[in-house]
């Protein structure tokens, strides 16, 4: 990625590094079955990028790196749609880059380019994911509004989504969800670099008014640009919690390059600058690495203990359906520190949450991680069970009369929030 902005050296680690170290790649990792799929859906609109930028340099190969470009992008979209922002911030970027360097004719064929080339990437990736769900026989999910996206849909809900992707903006560059050091700085140095980046391109294309203009609207864009599934996907919710926010951190090692590509005399102060917030990154990371080891230490510990219970108490059998109710990192013997409260909300490990179809596979899955088989109950039954009188007199585990035994059905109350 650095390779598209400018030549590579030692400083550029730096960088490169705050990419890598990051609570979102700490995130997309949490999701163990997912995150090869994370990681290749980052780094496929970042070759779609660098082929686009080879397109406008290079007249031979130009329609091959179109073709490849719309290949790579189809894939991350099948991968995780989130990541397309990832090319759109590349291309913005780079457009506003090549205004400042006076490569006005290269700057819009990158940016028309790109924007055919996205809605092709776009039409077909619909057409094969319409036509896989012919072929397997299956309908489109609800999550998200998936199951709803048509044209008219993006059309009419294009400006509630706009506040959307704009208030995901400024959440996460707000830094609350995660540990940071130094926080007051780092929002001061965000707010420098955005700042000074809006400033260069006024200052340089001031006897330029539409050059200027068109690179105020590519800055003003990136947001939305970023949080571009939100566009795509109308019924998503308000907020995207951090698995969603790929796009975002590549934002600001694509700005620090950018400040770099421009040979400025102080360019260096802002690798220093990225320095400081590699370095907040590292603690927040550390925090939220602790906060998973000590979660998943925990919760598998309790249900351990819990497993030898029910075999204590001769609740074991293969004809009986179980029901774990509430969110195990509420029980009394769910052990955390201060870490595991400051950590970012995809590292704690154990917080189940409070949708009763996500509890039932979170106590599946933590039954797989133990190595334990027992049949949990269906979630109509579990809903039922939670709706119950009985459920709320119940105390919980490990207090006696907190494992209840109905029909062939044995309920184990772990915490009250469920």
């Amino acid at each position: 990625m650095v390779n598209i902005f400018t030549t590579i050296s030692v400083r550029h680690y730096v960088l490169s590094l705050g990419l890598v170290i990051n609570t979102t790649v700490c995130c997309y990792l949490s999701y163990r079955f997912q995150s090869p799929s994370f990681g290749v859906a980052t780094l496929l609109p970042v070759i779609a990028g660098w082929l686009m930028v080879k397109s406008i340099y290079t007249e031979k190969v130009k329609r091959t790196n179109y073709v490849l470009s719309v290949i790579c992008l189809v894939l991350t979209l099948g991968l995780y749609q989130s990541n397309l922002g990832c090319f759109i911030v590349i291309i913005l970027i780079l457009f506003m880059k090549l205004l400042l360097c006076d490569e006005s004719q290269k700057a819009y064929l990158l940016l028309k380019s790109s924007i055919v080339i996205t809605i092709i990437s776009c039409v077909l990736y619909k057409m094969s994911w319409d036509v896989c769900l012919w072929a397997r026989g299956v309908s489109a999910s609800d999550y998200n509004g998936a199951g709803s996206t048509n044209i008219l849909s993006l059309i009419m809900n294009m400006p509630i989504d706009i506040v959307k992707a704009y208030f995901l903006w400024i959440s996460y560059f707000s830094f609350e969800n995660g540990n940071y050091v130094f926080k007051i700085i780092r929002l001061l140095i965000i707010a420098i670099l955005f700042v000074f980046v809006l400033a260069v391109g006024i200052k340089r294309l001031r006897k330029a008014p539409a050059k200027m203009v068109m690179y105020i609207i590519a800055f003003i864009c990136i947001p939305m640009g970023a949080n571009i599934a939100l566009l795509l996907a109308p019924g998503a919710d308000w907020v995207l919690w951090e698995q969603m926010t790929g796009p975002h951190p590549f934002t600001l090692a694509l700005l620090f390059l950018l400040v770099d590509s421009l040979d400025l005399k102080y360019d260096k102060v802002f690798i220093v600058l990225a320095a400081l917030i590699l370095y907040g990154n590292i603690y927040a990371v550390g925090v939220d690495i602790d906060a998973l080891s000590q979660g998943n230490i925990s919760k598998d510990v309790i249900m351990n203990d819990m497993v030898s219970n029910l075999m204590h108490e001769e609740k074991c059998a293969e004809d009986t359906q179980y029901a774990f109710v509430g969110n195990i990192c509420y029980s009394n013997l769910f052990r955390k520190n201060e870490n595991w409260d400051r950590a970012s909300n995809y590292a704690k490990a154990g917080d189940f949450g409070n949708l009763s179809h996500c509890v039932l596979d979170c106590y599946n899955g933590t039954l797989e991680d133990i190595g334990i088989t027992l049949n949990l109950v269906d979630l109509d039954t579990y809903n039922e069970i939670l709706a119950s009188e009985e459920l709320k007199n119940m105390p919980t585990y490990p207090y006696a009369g907190s494992i209840i035994q109905k029909d062939n059905i044995v309920i184990v109350k772990i915490s009250e929030e469920y």
